[in-house]
């Protein structure tokens, strides 16, 4: 089974930058039916206000994922750790 990081990955890859609403309608288009499986008795609105959380807080977490001050996302590999002191963008931990 695929996983958010993945698909996020994978998307990000092709895309450079994306909206957060794009990343999150990819990993809902290829996860949905995957998730329904693994929690048939939860709507699929519930499923997704939780995975929708789930997903912003895999992005924001640990530095693979960075938000410019364009509100894009993009790959943290993508730039140099001086390109992102320079942008002054929202990333987490990029490492020493």
């Amino acid at each position: 089974m695929k996983t958010m990081k993945t698909v996020a990955n994978d998307f990000l890859l092709n895309k450079k930058t994306s909206e957060f609403e794009d990343i999150w309608n990819e990993v809902k288009k290829e996860l949905l039916d995957d998730w329904k499986k693994l929690y048939p008795k939860t709507s699929e609105n519930e499923i997704s206000k939780v995975k929708i959380g789930e997903l912003y807080s895999m992005l924001t977490s640990n530095g693979e994922f960075i938000r410019d001050t364009n509100e894009l996302w993009s790959l943290s590999e993508f730039y140099t750790y001086e390109d992102v002191q320079k942008m002054k963008i929202n990333v987490g931990d990029l490492g020493d």
